[in-house]
């Protein structure tokens, strides 16, 4: 993984198709299949396969790293909007964003409530629905803006998503697990997190002019590239989970028109 983050950090320098590139590439390729060599043999794997069956789980640690991928992403951006472009301190700066905090605190408690009642897949489609309202809002940033109008509505609104979508692909990760592979379950959970959160960071920092974050200045267009990054990955997530979410639904009918067919072959005329 940190080969992989690596890669993609360094292509842009080097060139996609460079011999250093396709080198990298090529090692993350090995060691992954070295890895499920190693995992399909071993007699205790790390990963243990049972665990991925049903998709639950695998779902989970993707959306775990689409969340804090366009947190993250989204952080970055907007504290460098404020610092280097609106001449904000940092305490003003951290000040901004004390909303999100005060959200989270709130909201976060009462999700369990909400997970019991309609389920973890429709409250995570609903915080990433969410994620991706105040994402696009925040596309804005190419035209410039203050804080008030700009910053503070997305900032509100990733208060609400957050906790929502967090908490939703934890449980997701964690239900119906047997008491043995809890910490499995979890830690799959958290590498989606860091991976989601280094990988698309690294991308969207390859939107940005070198050295922005050391004293070069980035425009408001440049924030808007990189924001578009962080976009598609939260209308892409916010896609699937609601597959996730209709999909069932979709099985439940079908088993219902079979019985209804059954139920009529059997009737007697």
């Amino acid at each position: 993984m940190l080969l992989l983050v690596y890669t993609v950090v360094e292509a842009p320098q080097a060139g996609w198709t460079s011999t250093s590139t396709l080198a990298l590439a090529t090692g993350v390729l090995v060691l992954a299949a070295g890895f499920a060599y190693t995992e399909r043999r071993s007699v205790a794997p790390l990963f243990p396969r049972h665990l991925f069956r049903g998709g639950d789980l695998l779902s989970a640690a993707l959306f775990s790293a689409a969340i804090m991928g366009t947190y993250t992403s989204f952080q970055f951006l907007s504290a460098l909007y404020l610092q280097q472009n609106l001449h904000w301190s940092p305490l003003q700066m951290a000040l901004g964003f004390l909303p999100l905090s005060v959200l989270v605190a709130i909201i976060g408690p009462k999700v369990g409530v909400l997970i019991s009642a309609v389920g973890t897949r429709l409250v995570i489609a609903t915080g990433f629905g969410i994620y991706a309202v105040a994402y696009l809002l925040f596309l804005r940033i190419g035209g410039g803006g203050s804080f008030w109008d700009l910053v503070l509505p997305t900032v509100v609104l990733v208060g609400f998503a957050f906790p929502m979508s967090f908490t939703g692909a934890y449980v997701q990760a964690t239900s119906g697990v047997p008491d043995r592979d809890q910490g499995v379950a979890a830690a799959v959970a958290q590498t989606g997190y860091q991976l989601g959160s280094a990988l698309v960071l690294a991308v969207v920092t390859l939107r940005l002019p070198q050295g922005t974050s050391v004293g070069v200045v980035a425009t408001p267009a440049d924030y808007r590239d990189g924001m578009i990054v962080v976009c598609a990955v939260a209308l892409a997530a916010f896609a699937c989970a609601v597959l996730r979410v209709v999909r069932p639904h979709r099985r439940a009918h079908a088993v219902r028109v079979s019985e209804d067919v059954s139920a009529a072959k059997v009737m007697p005329r």
